[in-house]
């Protein structure tokens, strides 16, 4: 998981919600809801991100 939260800090706002997207069919429903999770620890606009593709549409 931290390798995808580096690749999407790299990505930066614009190209994080497509890779959420992305992120979201390949990786395990665990190690999403482990995303999930963490976001609070995270940059404001990543949190925001994950909040509105990964938690937002289920």
């Amino acid at each position: 998981m931290g390798k995808a939260v580096r690749a999407l800090g790299w990505l930066g706002k614009r190209r994080a919600p497509e890779a959420l997207e992305s992120l979201k069919r390949k990786l395990p429903p665990s190690e999403v809801q482990e995303l999930i999770a963490v976001r609070r620890a995270l940059p404001s606009w990543l949190a925001k991100s994950i909040g509105e593709t990964l938690v937002a549409h289920g």
